[in-house]
């Protein structure tokens, strides 16, 4: 039986002198039970002793009777003593032990008081001195032994205490040292975090700094050590120039977690340069809730700060002339229409298209296109005012914004810009290009409308039928007519292309970059003239688009390739995937879906054979609509591109809702990437989220091998354009 240790009965006590004087009492008695633990052996030789000496001379009844009740009640005395040892007494327990202990020794000492009445019995003078001496040497001579023997146990009980108190040191030293061992970890793991973080007091003096913090703020920890947080943690809003609260107070109100976002971080280093910082603030609450400081995590957002601003800038930006492109530029015509309601200003707007840059381009090639609307920028560029906003509409129109511009002041900027480029020429290799362009004028004041835009558009149509190379203006009288005049000649052009076939397809292949893969082709879309020429779909789609044509254009699409793949055509056997494109307006046509079905029950095609490419402003105009598409033609086995991706901020965010197996990365972003680093990080950045969510990459604009390898090396899964194959006629 393992032996349990005696609890103090006095730990239960309140007061002080109380506990005193109980824990005295308690040690008395203490003693007392542990001489009793040792005595009974004693009394029973001094009984036998005693039984042996009187047995012939006192009845044998009386002396057993004697006997057995001395040796009895010392049995008993050292019971108790070991029950008393295993017991954990309590005050009130205390007086019940005491009276037991005190009770057992007066009827121990009655019983050998008895020894002096055998020898009066006996009247013996032996027996009476056996009597005292016994007595006498009971009393006296077995009180050194027993505290020999009490001082032996308090001995044990001692080095039991010095081996407790070895072991506890022992423990101690290892909480410390483990204790060591987790403030180091915490060190280190704060010096190896890329956030940086600052620990403050509860009066908001600043404790300690991780080197990520001291970087970002550029004081030292031993610098701004007991300096106020504020002094060291400069901050202020970007879009107010405010600075924000007390991160203390802030945290204590909140009575938590506070994400301030993102906000511009001051840096007191080298050339005081600004960081931009995603804060967050939360207080450091000790034993009963009591608020010890708060903790700040800084996140250093600048690179992404800058990423988002090139894809802002993308955004609202034409990547090969550098002027607002057609989005920013209709939005912001949107908003000066808008103001004007407010307060009557007068404003022009330009619609602007290059006469001869379809020659250029047959001629000379695309790159050489290209070279002449950047320096065509530049001269647009050089006679509007800063104030003014120039835009890259198309293929070779532009926009321009003339802002507290009346239509006289209007009408000469544009004839000096006529002028300009009469005198202006473009040279490519051995050649040599009169360019010249034709405008549309349109004022803009209260009473102006979102039709100016085309208003202006027919406007240039007019001054390209009257000769180009000129002004012509839209007065309020001829408004009307212009817009309907330049609607009725794209409707015609198109409703006589759809009733006479004069669409036309070809292909371009989407060439696999990796083993795995399968060959695709995305169908591509040209109107064919009365005299053979062929217009390309950015001439006549944005047309088509704003009259709300594009169902019956999509449907007409649809059709040809879905009866062309199940003609068998063997130049379109090794094409295992046909990518067709479709507007915003078909998925919005509640009879589009079932009009894709029924074709494909006709055509009896796999249609696993089939993609359908979606732009994010088609998906836009009805999310939901949108989504019940792309499940029904899903389940039938279709798979779904999202194109152009990239091009727009909330790319990454339409992504997560919408279930697309491929990614077509932005030309814009691939044509460039092997000589921009910006570029070829857009492009890195949406290939690995593609496939983090398990979609496939398709590049788009692919036009020399550097970016084929540039591809290649990023892990791309398909890449498309010239580079690859030119487009050909769908058989």
């Amino acid at each position: 039986m393992t032996k349990r240790s005696v609890a103090p009965a006095w730990q239960g006590t309140t007061g002080s002198g109380r506990r005193q004087r109980f824990r005295l009492r308690f040690e008395q008695l203490r003693n007392l039970y542990a001489v009793t633990k040792y005595a009974y052996r004693t009394s029973i030789i001094y009984a036998v002793l005693v039984f042996l000496n009187f047995y012939a001379r006192l009845p044998a009844d009386w002396l057993l009777a004697w006997f057995f009740l001395s040796s009895g009640i010392a049995v008993a005395r050292h019971l108790a003593a070991r029950w008393f040892e295993r017991a954990q007494p309590t005050e009130r327990q205390y007086r019940r032990w005491a009276a037991l202990g005190s009770g057992l020794v007066a009827l121990q000492a009655i019983s050998w008081a008895a020894v002096l009445g055998m020898a009066g019995y006996t009247g013996h003078p032996l027996d009476l001195a056996f009597a005292v001496f016994l007595v006498c040497a009971l009393g006296f001579g077995s009180l050194p032994l027993f505290g020999f023997l009490v001082i032996l146990d308090s001995s044990r009980n001692a080095v039991q205490l010095i081996r407790r108190a070895l072991v506890l040191s022992f423990e101690r030293e290892e909480l410390a040292h483990r204790l060591n061992e987790e403030q180091e970890l915490a060190e280190v793991t704060l010096r190896s975090i890329g956030d940086g973080v600052i620990v403050a007091d509860a009066g908001g003096r600043v404790i300690s700094l991780n080197p990520a913090a001291e970087r970002l703020t550029g004081w030292s920890r031993q610098e701004a050590r007991g300096r106020p947080l504020q002094q060291v943690l400069q901050l202020r809003d970007e879009s107010t120039d405010a600075v924000p609260p007390d991160l203390v107070r802030l945290s204590r109100s909140r009575g938590g977690p506070v994400v301030l976002g993102q906000l511009a971080l001051h840096s007191e280093g080298g050339g005081k340069q600004e960081a931009a910082a995603e804060v967050s603030v939360a207080p450091i609450v000790g034993a009963g809730r009591s608020e010890r400081g708060v903790v700040v995590v800084l996140r250093d957002v600048t690179e992404l700060r800058g990423m988002a601003r090139a894809v802002s800038y993308q955004a609202s930006h034409d990547a090969l002339t550098g002027l607002s492109n057609r989005a920013a530029f209709e939005g912001r015509l949107q908003q000066l229409l808008e103001e004007l309601r407010e307060s009557p200003r007068q404003h022009a707007l330009c619609f602007l298209d290059l006469d001869q840059f379809k020659l250029v381009n047959a001629a000379c090639g695309h790159q050489a296109g290209d070279a002449l609307l950047q320096q065509v920028a530049r001269l647009l560029q050089r006679h509007v005012r800063e104030t003014d906003c120039a835009a890259r509409l198309g293929a070779d129109e532009f926009g321009i914004l003339l802002m507290d511009c009346d239509l006289a002041s209007a009408q000469r900027l544009a004839e000096d810009i006529c002028g300009a480029f009469g005198d202006f020429r473009f040279h490519w290799e051995s050649h040599t290009f009169k360019v010249s362009a034709s405008i549309g004028l349109v004022p803009l004041d209260a009473d102006s409308t979102p039709a100016a835009l085309a208003a202006a558009e027919s406007s240039c149509l007019i001054a390209k039928e009257q000769g180009r190379g000129r002004v012509h203006v839209a007065s309020p009288r001829d408004e009307r007519l212009a817009v309907r005049h330049g609607e009725a000649r794209w409707t015609q052009r198109i409703q006589r292309a759809l009733d006479q076939d004069a669409f036309r397809l070809r292909y371009q292949r989407i060439v696999p970059l990796h083993e795995a893969g399968e060959e695709m082709a995305e169908v591509l879309l040209g109107l064919e003239e009365p005299d053979g020429t062929l217009v390309l779909p950015g001439r006549f789609l944005p047309a088509a688009e704003r009259f709300n044509m594009m169902p019956h254009i999509d449907r007409w699409v649809v059709h040809t390739v879905f009866e062309r793949i199940r003609a068998g055509m063997p130049a379109l056997e090794a094409i295992r995937r046909f990518n067709i494109n479709l507007s915003g307006q078909s998925l919005n046509d509640e009879h589009f879906l079932d009009y894709v079905q029924q074709q494909l029950a006709v055509a009896a095609i796999d249609p696993r054979r089939i993609c359908f490419e979606i732009t994010e402003t088609a998906v836009i105009a009805n999310l939901e609509r949108a989504r019940r598409f792309i499940d029904a033609l899903h389940e039938a086995g279709c798979a779904f591109a999202l194109d152009d991706f990239g091009s727009g901020l909330s790319s990454f965010a339409y992504l997560r809702t919408l279930p697309v197996d491929y990614l077509k990365i932005d030309g814009l972003f691939v044509k460039h990437m092997s000589s921009d680093p910006i570029d070829h990080s857009m492009v890195e950045a949406i290939n690995q989220v593609g496939h983090i969510m398990g979609i496939r990459t398709i590049a788009e604009f692919v036009e020399d091998e550097a970016t084929l390898v540039a591809l290649r090396r990023l892990g791309v899964d398909y890449a498309q354009g010239h580079a690859l194959h030119r487009p050909e006629w769908l058989p």
